[in-house]
């Protein structure tokens, strides 16, 4: 069984403990990484400003406090989007649906009300479909509408 918290910063002693395994994880799988981006990441969750993004990190872990995954959102909010950096799972721990459990989790996150960045999407796909709607678009068990017509007005001479 796993159990996925989001971590806020590394004030408590347990956060800090999972964002060092956190930060183990990031160097194994992807060795490509500076190491700058892989310290910076305390002082990302702690400071949003710095770089204009919320981040937000997700743990995975098997509830004796190993971390078997973990994702890596970012949210800017006055952009009004969000992204996915980060997610992974640890080396041969992958198979066992961490990956799928993280990853709904941010979809569930980005989805929430709360999150300005998921409700625009929402807003434009429905302004977007309903601008494309046409007339033939109307279900069949709602009436159609009769044509307008236009015709010149009553004047002195009708």
């Amino acid at each position: 069984m796993i159990r996925i918290r989001r971590i806020c910063d590394d004030v408590h002693p347990r956060d800090r403990a999972v964002l060092a395994q956190v930060r183990d994880i990031l160097r194994t799988q992807f060795p490509g990484l500076p190491e700058e981006t892989v310290a910076a990441l305390p002082d990302q969750l702690r400071d949003p400003l710095a770089t204009r993004f919320r981040t937000i990190l997700f743990a995975a872990d098997d509830g004796q406090g190993t971390v078997r995954g973990f994702a890596l959102l970012r949210r800017a909010a006055d952009l009004r989007f969000c992204y996915l950096d980060f997610i992974s799972a640890v080396r041969g721990g992958t198979g066992g649906d961490v990956g799928g459990a993280l990853y709904q989790q941010v979809r569930e996150a980005t989805r929430a009300p709360s999150s300005r960045a998921s409700g625009t999407a929402r807003m434009r796909r429905v302004r977007r479909s309903r601008k494309d709607r046409r007339a033939s678009d109307v279900p069949p068990h709602l009436p159609a509408l009769p044509p307008v017509v236009a015709s010149a007005p009553p004047g002195p001479h009708s």
